[in-house]
């Protein structure tokens, strides 16, 4: 190290020597001895790697969680010893590492090109061979998870993950190899986009990994700002779909929780979506919000998620639409929904309790009441602004959507689809 230390311009074997020692014994690569050395080498792939602290914070929660199996991952993925030790390992391999004596800089600019070119080959290489699932190699995943600053390595990793996963032979380093993928989606361009639809389609059991994956996915999110937008899209459209993922709720409440302002926001430009298409999706519609508040707990933004349906929109597809009024008039049920299904139990309770007299314990009816008057507020607004810029919307209809929207409608017209809200509630 000392002899190159002030070169900016490192040489390509030193990629090599490093890539030959990875898949193999990992003599040097994982020494702490060598710590300074290794980062400057890694500078080439461009990857940004969770902080070793991540790894002892998470294997700690597992630990708790009562699993063997780490939630974790690590910059440097320690040697391929048993599995119970690693933590151990990692805090005496803490405590004998040396003063960090080097900087860490770029090494590679001007070799970046033939170096990453190498390392796919390599890559490509040990992946394509013909070989069973249980005879991958562990070290594979751990130089995967080095190299995953390049987009080409994410998207050849993202197409196995759910198998490693699923191995508890892998199941740890291929923990670490989600985590750093997660970590390097940042490019939002086709190759990423690509990684995240197979990511929402990843299909998992157990609690502890299960519980990993939630983590990677707040990862994911802070990796760039529009991957947000594309996982509410694709989370909601695999729903949808013939081959739906049970973990869909679970992640779309991950979101929610993780961006409350926008991700409501994102959630209803995906209904808007299913409204513009030919076919009538309302029925479909409906149920599929119920459900999402339902498996969400009521933890989404209901004023953010109506004044999203509200948003007027410039894509072609809008524009030239073909049932624009019908379009203006399915908007207006599921605000009317949404309004509705912000009706907590505890709401339901105070109300109750309201027309019986009592009047203890009335904050969450009154925040319910307020929440209702500002979307009632948005809706007029909406109503009087923006949808005659839209669509020429018969006198007749649009005098029955400003009364839906503020609840002076025929009761039946809130029901009529689907026969929600159940008699019971309607009261």
């Amino acid at each position: 190290m000392a002899a190159y230390e002030e070169d900016e311009n490192w040489p390509e074997i030193f990629v090599k020597v490093y890539i030959e020692d990875s898949l193999g014994e990992r003599i040097w690569v994982d020494s702490s001895h060598c710590k300074n050395f290794v980062d400057n080498i890694q500078t080439a792939f461009s990857t940004k790697m969770p902080p070793k602290s991540m790894l002892l914070q998470l294997q700690t929660d597992t630990g708790r969680s009562g699993g063997d199996i780490s939630a974790g991952s690590s910059p440097h993925p320690s040697t391929p010893d048993e599995d119970d030790s690693q933590t151990e390992l990692l805090i005496a391999e803490e405590k004998l590492s040396p003063e960090d004596d080097g900087q860490v800089m770029p090494r590679y600019e001007e070799l970046s090109e033939s170096v990453e070119d190498y390392v796919l080959d390599v890559l490509k290489d040990q992946l394509n061979r013909r070989q069973p699932m249980d005879n991958v190699s562990r070290n594979l995943l751990r130089l995967l998870t080095a190299t995953c600053g390049y987009k080409e390595v994410r998207l050849m990793a993202v197409q196995r993950l759910e198998m490693w996963l699923q191995n508890p032979k892998l199941t740890r380093p291929a923990q670490d190899l989600l985590m750093s993928l997660c970590m390097n989606c940042n490019s939002h361009g086709a190759d990423d986009m690509e990684v995240i639809s197979n990511l929402i389609k990843i299909r998992l059991k157990p609690k502890v990994i299960l519980n990993h994956y939630m983590l990677c996915v707040r990862e994911l999110l802070n990796a760039h700002k529009d991957n947000l937008g594309t996982m509410v899209k694709l989370v909601i459209f695999n729903e949808l779909s013939n081959a739906r993922n049970p973990n869909n709720m679970q992640v779309l409440h991950t979101l929610l929780q993780h961006s409350p302002e926008q991700a409501p926001k994102f959630l209803a430009m995906v209904f808007q979506d299913l409204l513009t298409n030919k076919d009538d999706y309302l029925r479909a519609s409906r149920a599929l919000l119920r459900e999402i508040i339902k498996q969400t707990k009521h933890e989404i933004n209901f004023q953010s998620f109506c004044l999203g349906l509200m948003q007027e929109r410039k894509e072609a597809t809008y524009v030239d639409m073909e049932f624009k009024e019908r379009f203006v008039i399915q908007v207006t049920d599921l605000l009317t929904c949404s309004m509705m299904l912000g009706i907590t139990a505890q709401v339901k309770e105070a109300g109750v309790a309201w027309d019986k007299g009592e009047k203890k314990n009335l904050d969450g009816l009154r925040s319910f009441q307020n929440n209702i008057a500002a979307i009632q507020r948005d809706a007029v607004w909406w109503l009087h602004t923006v949808v005659p810029t839209i669509a020429k919307v018969p006198s007749k209809d649009y005098i029955h959507c400003l009364h839906k929207v503020l609840f002076t409608e025929q009761p039946e017209t809130y029901y009529k689809w689907d026969n929600w809200p159940p008699e019971s509630d309607r009261k």
